[in-house]
């Protein structure tokens, strides 16, 4: 009797404990609850340490109370919050974290997010192959749960398509997630699909499109009271603005934005803010207001890594610091972003995306036809329904007899104490069989080290043969420019210039984008400096485009007169390269001076497109003599007060697509004494960085005049080797590593007689 009373009296005791632990453990999920939504809020608003403060003390409580989902939803805000900062970092190892507890939970939304998330930060930090990767991850989650995330998902494909300039692609999938979203009336991914279309219509020039599509993005971010959002679309809507000549306004709706951002605490939007109303008053001539601005988001992105918004920060800054005259640093700055872009756009990261593309759309198909096989197999299994569910019950009704005898077999053993010794028995054989199983595991251990070591030979010899696959192809290449360079030499070697001259002719590379071209008949000799598109390989190619249809015009068609050939040949450079104004986007084509001397005559005839022409004179009252009506002015003049340089100016247009490709090429005639030294050349000479400070400067065009009119008295052997020397000293600089070439150099000296 008196057992049965304290058996009773423990099992009261037992339920109180019980019941006071469950209450314990109530108010602790309140609180973390509480203090989890306060930190959301906070976050929303902008206050992310107090928000992170409070998401940590929630933390501790869901990992007291074991509550594995609720820890997940805190890694996913946290790596939101620091996201959001810029503290890339720490949001890529929370969203590690959120991936890894999947594993738990088997929650596939929280799988969904982190995959998503993480392709974001790596879209951040431009690596975009990655950033593909998980967005390919995310979306095959998407397309087996619910249409709203696979149009998150799509949204950010599109995103890394846009990067790449693969609008065509892009415009596809904003337009396909647009549709879904509106479908299912989510007005925060209808906005954000909207905002996105409105880029790539924007970057095609067509402005009112462009236009129409921020707007609508703004007006559902203004009914969704979304702050991030508004900001945003105000600034792109900001940004036509100023294209269409309403700079007042423009700057309005970028201080609005700019004022959202800082209230968000939004550091990563603050920069880009900053950055594109420093673009707004370099655009509109206000260099101090957009050196400020510029310099202010610099100071921003030091604790940032948004390599796409600085690397346009620090080619804004390049531009205007040399519109100052302030080489030095625009030097700096224009290295900053070259290193960028190099880091960036690689042929290996473009290379990828164009696999992950393809895997995207195989992905893609293969979904369509499970979908059409699950719908099939729906039709068949739907008779079968009623038959599992008995099935299912029969299984339930005999599994709850098992559990409740092995219930009453464990009391019967609890009472029965001669078991002990077999249940002692059995854990000796269980810690028997754990040695056995151990030492299974080791030798299986060192088996896989073992296999691992072969496989680490054999990667490496795989890496010697494609290190000597790569060097047979670098030499390849080599010999190959090579050979084109001899090949481009012997189309420049073509004609002699008849008159006494120099070539001054230094490509930056084996092959030259500069060019020149000489063509003599009868008293009359063309003389032509082009400068092309680009250096190197692609510059080339435009070379010997322009002078097989200098050949095609001048000698076939015989057409001597230097403002006609430029006209025909913009013609013609236009058509081969399928450009149109202002929609398109090869800007390719070149800089020209043509002259023609008729030694007949005693004149000279001239006309340039971008590129000038320099005549050196004896006897200037002489010459103005001869042409009373010529406007160009004497921009140096010697000791002697009777020397001097005049600079022909030329049109500036190019010889390619322009703003109004009806303007026609100006013709110059100049009347001749015979005495006088014509220079034609390209921009390298004076563009070539060199000088006695560390960073260097351009050589510029008035020391390079100095310089021809100083020795254009002397013979052109000693003139040609002058400017050499000049140069090449100009590039040593005042350290030990000389400047580089940095672009193609061609001068040419030619004396009328």
């Amino acid at each position: 009797m008196t057992g049965k009373i304290l058996h009773l009296f423990f099992i009261l005791i037992l339920s109180v404990q019980l019941f006071a632990n469950s209450k314990a453990d109530s108010g602790d999920f309140e609180k973390a609850e509480k203090k989890y939504q306060q930190a959301k809020q906070l976050r929303k608003s902008g206050n992310h340490s107090q928000a992170r403060f409070l998401y940590e003390e929630a933390f501790e409580l869901y990992t007291k109370l074991n509550s594995k989902q609720k820890i997940s939803d805190v890694y996913n805000e946290l790596g939101i919050s620091y996201y959001t900062t810029g503290e890339y970092d720490k949001a890529m190892e929370n969203f590690r974290l959120l991936l890894k507890s999947t594993g738990e939970t088997g929650n596939i939304e929280d799988k969904y997010l982190a995959y998503l998330n993480m392709g974001v930060v790596y879209f951040d930090l431009a690596v975009y192959e990655k950033a593909m990767e998980f967005f390919n991850k995310a979306l095959d989650i998407a397309e087996k749960t619910s249409n709203d995330k696979k149009a998150a998902a799509l949204n950010q494909i599109a995103n890394v398509f846009y990067v790449w300039n693969k609008h065509k692609e892009a415009l596809e999938i904003y337009k396909e997630a647009l549709q879904i979203n509106t479908e299912l009336n989510h007005k925060r991914g209808m906005a954000d699909n909207l905002n996105n279309i409105g880029n790539i219509y924007h970057d095609f020039d067509s402005l009112n499109s462009a236009y129409a599509y921020y707007l609508k993005s703004f007006n559902i971010e203004k009914e969704l009271d979304n702050n991030e959002g508004m900001a945003k679309s105000l600034n792109n809507l900001a940004s036509i603005l100023n294209k269409q000549n309403n700079p007042e306004q423009a700057q309005n709706l970028h201080k609005q934005a700019l004022e959202i951002n800082i209230k968000l605490n939004d550091f990563p939007n603050i920069a880009w803010t900053m950055n594109m109303i420093g673009k707004m008053f370099f655009a509109n001539n206000q260099p101090d207001s957009a050196e400020y601005y510029f310099l202010k988001t610099e100071e921003i992105l030091k604790n940032t890594g948004s390599k796409e918004l600085k690397m346009d920060l620090f080619l804004s800054l390049s531009q205007l610091f040399e519109s100052e005259g302030n080489n030095s640093k625009s030097y700096i700055y224009y290295k900053q972003y070259l290193d960028i872009k190099d880091s960036v756009y690689t042929e290996e990261a473009s290379n990828q995306i164009e696999l992950l593309k393809i895997q995207y759309q195989t992905q893609k198909k293969l979904l369509e036809i499970e979908a059409v096989d699950l719908e099939n197999q729906k039709l068949v299994s739907e008779g079968e329904i009623q038959e599992q569910i008995q099935q299912r019950t029969s299984r339930i009704a005999r599994l709850l007899l098992i559990i409740l005898g092995l219930f009453l077999l464990f009391s019967v053993i609890i009472f029965i104490r001669y078991l002990r010794n077999r249940r002692l028995n059995n854990l000796l054989l269980i810690t028997k069989n754990e040695i056995i199983q151990q030492k299974e595991e080791i030798e299986a251990q060192r088996d896989e080290i073992s296999a691992q070591r072969n496989n680490i030979l054999e990667q490496k010899e795989i890496v010697s043969i494609q290190k000597e696959y790569i060097t047979r192809q670098k030499t390849n290449i080599s010999e190959s420019i090579a050979y084109a360079g001899k090949i481009q030499q012997t189309l420049l070697e073509g004609y002699e210039i008849p008159q006494e001259h120099f070539i001054l002719f230094k490509p930056r590379d084996i092959v030259s984008g500069d060019f020149y071209w000489v063509y003599k008949k009868d008293f009359r000799t063309i003389i032509i400096a082009a400068d092309c598109t680009g250096h190197g390989v692609p510059g080339a190619s435009m070379s010997v485009l322009g002078i097989t249809y200098l050949r095609d015009l001048v000698v076939k068609n015989n057409i001597f007169k230097p403002s006609e050939i430029l006209n025909q040949l913009r013609e013609k450079i236009i058509n081969t390269l399928q450009q149109k104004t202002g929609t398109s986007k090869s800007k390719d084509g070149m800089d020209m001076a043509v002259v023609c001397i008729n030694s007949k005559e005693k004149t000279l005839s001239y006309a340039g497109a971008n590129n000038p022409a320099y005549i050196v004179v004896k006897d200037k009252n002489e010459f103005l003599k001869l042409n009373h009506n010529f406007l160009a002015k004497a921009h140096i003049t010697d000791n002697s007060g009777n020397k001097c340089l005049f600079e022909i100016k030329p049109d500036k247009m190019p010889i390619g697509v322009y703003e109004d490709n009806s303007v026609l090429f100006t013709n110059v005639q100049i009347k001749l004494s015979l005495n006088e030294v014509i220079y034609l050349f390209s921009d390298g000479y004076a563009d070539q960085f060199g000088g006695k400070t560390i960073e260097g400067k351009k050589f510029k065009y008035k020391p390079f005049k100095d310089l021809l009119i100083e020795n254009s008295e002397k013979s052109f052997r000693e003139q040609k080797e002058i400017l050499e020397k000049t140069i090449e000293n100009w590039m040593k600089g005042s350290g030990e590593t000389p400047f580089q070439q940095v672009d193609d150099i061609l001068v040419i000296g030619v004396k009328t007689e």
